[in-house]
């Protein structure tokens, strides 16, 4: 069976103790790198979909849910939907595990044959009211420590079917509420065990609480708005296709402003698309001012990532709105010394207008100097951002947003630039016909890989603080 070993990406001490102490481990496992717990907030999860339960508390001690629990919450999620796109049983262990000599694989596949959830090793918190099915198996009540357990297609199905994604709990009493609707049994005699804590120490059980949407409720962001303008649907072909693979309606509309609408803004051989900001200006009129608009060119644009991976790392950058950047300083050339140093010596220096993610609050400020169609939106927001009047940052690492790059290749399952090593989350094709080129072969080359790959697994995407399945 394929195990899936959860770790920290902060925390590679721990990876190295797991092989010390596991020389005789498969060669059939893959490690995931864990959500950081300390990186997360409500806003953050309410923009991608998540939601905390703002009335549980632990039952035996009342304390309520801890930043630690909620990602190794979201980890162990993600890992129960990677089970089900497998349809494959995965042996699940937590990165301070010691496999021990009663750990038997062929066993367990026997009992997989009347059983869906497997307890490797537990604590059972309710001893008295454990079921005994013979020397080595028992039915637990309510266990605690889920560092090495086996899930299978159903029983990952039976609890991704709740609604645990809008009313997280620690995973170990989540688990422990459903057992009445799984085939669950665990070991008598421990398989694997935890280290020492002395040695290893703890990312979970700390003081660092998580806030209630009421305690929030001022600072939450609101709807992610995902919008382009294109008045040629066939043109949008490769757009439409991407934001129809990463499922970006699950977790908010995407609004095309130039459906059924006449172009006047030029035919953009040369600066013009000053109707885009207007049309976009009207579109967020009546938004809530924490609503959060990404916005992308409709034609030379394909999405690399899901809408999840995008928020996650925007919120990183702690910027009210984000710009994509580039090498050239089109369409004025004579403000390129205007433009401060790009940050890390990165070559995109200048501000791209084809791609941008930012609250609505903010935009509407930037959005009030007036434009006309057939002016440029480009120039318009590098006249912006160069006012320093805005909180407006660019990409210079093009850790979201990448613009045209010859170098750029499909890396795994992933786009990613060899010149900043960063992976990125969506791709524009911006510039004249090598970039159009380049944009065409990139886009085939990345989905017909991605094809391939989902095939037998499932890969969100990688980088720099964000998930991955390896």
């Amino acid at each position: 069976m394929n195990k899936t070993i959860i770790n920290l990406k902060r925390r590679s001490d721990r990876k190295d103790h797991f092989y010390k102490h596991n020389t005789n481990i498969s060669s059939n496992h893959d490690w995931f790198t864990a959500v950081d717990g300390d990186e997360l907030d409500i806003h953050t999860l309410n923009m991608l979909g998540y939601n905390i339960n703002d009335n549980w508390e632990n039952p035996f001690n009342s304390k309520r849910l801890r930043k630690g629990e909620l990602g190794c919450a979201l980890s162990h999620i993600s890992i129960w939907e990677k089970c089900m796109i497998s349809n494959k049983p995965i042996i699940i262990l937590e990165d301070d595990v010691i496999i021990l000599d009663t750990y038997d694989e062929n066993y367990y596949t026997e009992l997989l044959k009347e059983y869906n959830f497997i307890y490797l090793g537990h604590n059972e918190n309710e001893p008295e009211k454990v079921k005994e099915i013979n020397d080595l198996l028992q039915i637990p009540s309510y266990p605690y420590n889920l560092h090495g357990y086996i899930i299978t297609p159903e029983s990952a199905r039976i609890l991704l079917n709740s609604d645990i994604k809008k009313n997280i709990i620690p995973i170990d009493d989540y688990v422990c509420t459903k057992l009445d609707k799984l085939k669950v049994v665990a070991l008598k005699i421990d398989a694997v065990k935890q280290a020492s804590r002395d040695e290893l120490g703890t990312d979970i059980e700390d003081d660092n609480f998580v806030l209630s949407k009421e305690e929030n409720k001022l600072t939450q962001l609101g709807v992610v708005h995902t919008v382009t303008v294109g008045t040629s649907e066939n043109k949008m072909r490769k757009l439409n296709k991407s934001i129809k693979h990463f499922r970006f309606d699950k977790h908010g509309p995407f609004a095309n402003l130039g459906k059924d609408r006449k172009w006047t803004g030029t035919d953009m051989s040369g600066p013009g698309g000053g109707m885009k900001i207007n049309l976009l200006r009207e579109y967020i009129e009546n938004l809530p001012p924490n609503d959060v608009i990404l916005f992308v060119d409709g034609y030379d644009v394909f999405m690399g990532s899901d809408l999840k991976g995008i928020v996650e790392r925007y919120q990183g950058f702690n910027s009210k709105v984000l710009f994509a950047a580039e090498s050239n300083c089109w369409p004025d050339s004579t403000i390129a010394d205007k433009f401060p140093p790009a940050e890390y010596n990165s070559k995109y220096r200048f501000l791209n207008s084809g791609l941008f993610i930012g609250e609505v609050r903010e935009l509407k400020h930037i959005l009030k100097a007036p434009i006309k169609n057939n002016e440029d939106d480009q120039l318009y927001y590098q006249k912006a951002f160069l006012s320093g009047e805005f909180d407006i940052k660019l990409d210079y690492e093009a850790y979201i947003f990448q613009t045209h790059e010859s170098t750029m290749e499909v890396k795994g399952s992933q786009l990613y630039n060899p010149i900043t090593r960063c992976f990125n989350c969506v791709y524009h094709g911006n510039g004249g016909e090598e970039a159009k080129n380049k944009f065409d072969t990139l886009y085939s080359e990345f989905f017909d890989t991605l094809k391939k790959k989902e095939k037998t697994s499932y890969n969100d995407i990688g980088g720099r603080g964000a998930l991955q399945y390896s």
